[in-house]
Order: structure tokens, then sequence, then C-alpha cells
């Protein structure tokens, strides 16, 4: 009995002394993995020799490139893809971005461009607005689209007041399903005026979109008869009131309006 006590003792020594083995060989080769890592990151054959940008647009590969803080011959696994997008993200003309390393040299960028739908005067100049209310610099390219523009819209840190821009976002939606080529949209707390490129204004209510339709079935009877350069407020409940001459600029005058009664049961509901 004592002789098998003292087998099953043996057995259980060496059990131990294996695995303690086990762990200096797993504890040197861990070592190992990490300093071939650390040689690997600073490896002359890893470094970047090619950094590559898609999805520019607007922007210009050089500028990603910058906002980005990477650059030729940089150590290509000493760099952290989440780092660089956020360095990117930084950048206010975009959306989203994404990196990822491509052994042995290459650097992807990806990079989805802010959509501008308007443009908003601002003390920094231009800027494009996109349609979650988002401003950015507008570049020279930017005004061959003929976007209509928004003043007053309150910005603050390149972000239009949420408030202000669902207003005139909503707006700026419904007419164009109602075919109203808006060229400027003037923004107040309490009214939101439309100035077409043919130079009619059409004056609603905030958060009343829907009666743009309205206002465009009377503004097409208008110019049906030859009349342009009209105010047509849809500000009332049931009615839109149609006055010759708007006042498009300071001290412009007005004449009698003209008020056209309901006109919904007419063809010219939202």
């Amino acid at each position: 009995r004592l002789q098998a006590q003292d087998t099953r003792l043996g057995v259980k020594k060496g059990l131990i002394r294996g695995v303690l083995a086990a762990g200096v060989v797993l504890g040197g080769g861990g070592a190992a993995v990490h300093s071939s890592v650390v040689r690997a990151r600073q490896s002359e054959h890893l470094k970047i020799r090619d950094i590559q940008v898609r999805g520019a647009k607007a922007l210009s590969e050089e500028e990603i490139k910058s906002a980005s803080g990477v650059k030729v011959g940089d150590p290509l696994l000493g760099v952290s893809p989440e780092d660089v997008t956020a360095r990117i993200l930084k950048h206010p003309a975009l959306a989203e971005a994404g990196v990822r390393r491509v052994l042995p040299e290459t650097l992807v960028i990806s990079v989805v461009e802010r959509v501008p739908v308007a443009l908003a005067p601002s003390t920094e100049g231009l800027l494009g607005v996109d349609a979650q209310g988002a401003a950015f610099p507008a570049g020279h390219d930017i005004l061959r689209l003929a976007l209509p523009v928004v003043r007053n819209l309150p910005l603050k840190d390149l972000r239009a007041d949420p408030e202000a821009w669902q207003d005139s976002w909503a707006v700026l939606r419904a007419a164009e399903k109602k075919s109203l080529d808006v060229s400027e949209l003037l923004w107040e707390r309490d009214e939101v005026s439309l100035v077409t490129l043919d130079g009619d204004r059409v004056r609603i209510r905030p958060g009343d979109a829907g009666v743009l339709g309205r206002a465009r079935w009377v503004l097409d009877q208008e110019r049906a008869a030859g009349r342009r350069g009209l105010e047509i407020d849809a500000r009332g409940e049931d009615m839109v009131v149609v006055r010759d001459g708007h006042p498009a600029g300071a001290g412009a005058k007005t004449s009698t309006g003209r008020n056209t009664g309901p006109v919904a049961a007419q063809g010219g509901g939202a």
C-alpha cells in the first residue's frame, strides 16, 4: 500500500514538473512572439509605400491623406486603423470613413463625403448643409449645383439648429415634390418664406409644409393669367392670399391682396 502511495506521489510530482516546464517554454514563446511583432513593426519591409484613397469626390486625395496624419514611410503595423479613422472624421465634409492595412506596404482609406442639399451663409463664408443638418465649408464646385440658399439658419459648431433645420428641410423636400424651383428659403420662428427662381415668394407657417400643394396650385393659376413676381401667402387656415409685386427687397411695395378662398377642393391639396 505504501509503495502504491509513493508511486502516485511520483506521478503527481512528475505532472507538476511537466506543467512548470511547459509554462517556461510557453512563456519564452510568448516573449519571442512579442519580440517578433516589435521587430516586424520596425522592419523596413513593412513600411507604408502606398496610401490609397477611395470614395473622394469633392475633396482631393491629398486633403484626405493630410487629415489621416499618416505618411509614406511610416511603419504599416504601427498604424492604428481606429485612430486614423477618428482623425479623418474630424474633417467636417466627411460623413463616414474606414481604414485598413494591406500587407506588405499599403494603407487603404475609404470615405463617404457629405452630400449638400442646401447652402447656408455664415461668418465663415458659404457652407454646404447635408440632410442631417451638418454644415461644412463649401468648395467652388458646390456652387455649380444650384442649391437653394437657406438664410437665418442658426448654426453652432457646424451643426444647424435642429428645429430650424427640420422645418427648412421639410419645406425644401415638399417644394421639390411640388416642382417648386426654390432659390432661397428664409427661416424665422413664426414663418418660412420661399423665393422661386421666377421671383415669386411663398409664405407658410413653420411645420406646415403640406400647404405648398395649395400654394403651387394658386401660383399656376396666376402664372396662366400672365402674372409674375407674386407673393403667395399660405399662412391662413383654409385660404391663400395673393399679392402682386411681393416685397423681395427692402422698401418694396405691395398691392391689395386677392383672397383666393379655399382651394384645396380645386386640386390644390397637398
